[in-house]
């Protein structure tokens, strides 16, 4: 799971909105019951690659949605197909025409401007059935027209003739927008990631912090006070550091990084070699200095960096509540210090006391169809309801009944 959205039509924010890589995009109509079952919208878009989901901040009514996840493995990567829209609160949906060569959206934000709803999609050419897509569309993407058009605003990489290519966009609550690098897909030295980049209207784009090493740069800016943002810079696949600016990216400074209580990973890369793919960070909609980060399991800094505090453990062990392994977005409630979302290679988790030094969480995946399948296999026996089924982080499943069934 990696996009997760509160419905901003529903006051009490029970209705979320959720979607899973190769699963498509669901919805569940009341996230704090345990027998609520989440609802797909339709298993027969063109694509159900799902990356983002986001709403119109001057219409509640229309939401987007991007597909294909271009973390740059064509082994677990799935290209998307562009841009969905909904004019009419996730009832009714349709593809961007403009969108349908926009394999691998990695991220979607939609900004106030002028009154004017404008969609920003971060787009990273990736690597996908033997071939490299999307490399034409690489960069950030922006449409002031509802997605009708696009135009790629990104300035060129220093020395280099491509623009940057986008892991991670953010609007702070200044309405500036922060914008994360990846590697681009194109070749050679210099490939852009590491770079942290602002603009305030959209077109005009400033450097505010560079790691020369970088791969991929996560963000998060603080709700109650936009002179915070935060950053985690994957370096090599591991986590090369976390950056804050406490002054609206004037000057940052390194912070510490968690030590996860598994001796399997190591107290230098919490992300034990995944940050590539396995990054998550957000901040407390009301303490600048309350921060979550994860990668394999989760954790929380309540001094801005400075000490971290283990959340979960990805089997339960060590003494910590169990959650999925590797944390993909972390979502808080609006307005809630307490209540968030957790999405990873294991569905949903939910918690209501997240402030606490030990919370409890609670598996939400009632229904949540959404397990990623790399291969299968027949029995050989024709006639035979034996089938065999390898998926991504959940193990291998057996099915032994005719039709369609549980494993």
């Amino acid at each position: 799971t990696r996009a997760i959205m509160f419905d901003p039509n529903d006051p009490t924010y029970k209705k979320v909105w959720a979607g899973g890589v190769s699963g498509g995009l669901w919805f569940n109509n009341d996230i704090t019951s345990p027998t609520s079952t989440w609802t797909a919208v339709d298993d027969f878009w063109d694509n159900i690659s799902i990356t983002a989901i986001a709403a119109d901040p001057t219409n509640d009514s229309t939401f987007y949605v991007s597909t294909g996840e271009g973390w740059g493995s064509s082994v677990s990567g799935a290209r998307g197909a562009g841009i969905w829209k909904s004019t009419d609160a996730g009832n009714s949906w349709s593809q961007l025409g403009s969108t349908t060569s926009y394999y691998f959206v990695n991220d979607l934000v939609v900004r106030e401007e002028n009154g004017v709803g404008v969609v920003y999609a971060g787009l990273r050419g990736a690597s996908y059935a033997g071939s490299i897509h999307n490399t034409p569309n690489e960069g950030l993407q922006r449409s002031i027209d509802g997605g009708q058009t696009f135009t790629q605003v990104l300035p060129n990489i220093p020395g280099r003739s491509i623009n940057y290519a986008v892991a991670d966009v953010e609007i702070a609550a200044d309405n500036r927008i922060w914008v994360g690098t990846i590697n681009t897909a194109n070749g050679g030295s210099n490939r852009g990631g590491g770079n942290i980049l602002y603009s305030d209207n959209g077109t005009t784009w400033q450097v505010a912090y560079t790691n020369n090493s970088g791969s991929r740069v996560k963000l998060a800016t603080a709700p109650s006070d936009s002179a915070y943002v935060y950053a985690i810079i994957a370096v090599s696949n591991q986590v090369g550091e976390i950056v804050k600016t406490i002054n609206h990216g004037s000057t940052w400074v390194n912070v510490n990084e968690p030590n996860d209580a598994d001796p399997n990973i190591p107290s230098t890369d919490f992300s034990r070699t995944q940050a590539w793919v396995h990054l998550a960070l957000t901040v407390d909609p009301n303490d600048e200095n309350t921060v979550i980060a994860g990668s394999v399991d989760p954790f929380r800094t309540d001094d801005g960096g400075n000490t971290w505090d283990q959340l979960a453990h990805w089997y339960g062990g060590f003494g910590y509540t169990e959650v999925h392994a590797d944390q993909q977005i972390v979502v808080y409630r609006p307005g809630s210090s307490s209540e968030a979302l957790f999405g990873n290679d294991g569905g949903v988790y939910r918690t209501t006391n997240l402030s606490s030094t030990v919370p409890s969480f609670s598996n939400l995946n009632r229904g949540y169809n959404i397990t990623q399948f790399y291969s299968c296999a027949m029995h050989p026996t024709g006639g035979s309801n034996y089938f065999l089924g390898g998926t991504q982080d959940n193990g291998s499943q057996q099915f032994t009944s005719s039709g369609i069934n549980s494993t």
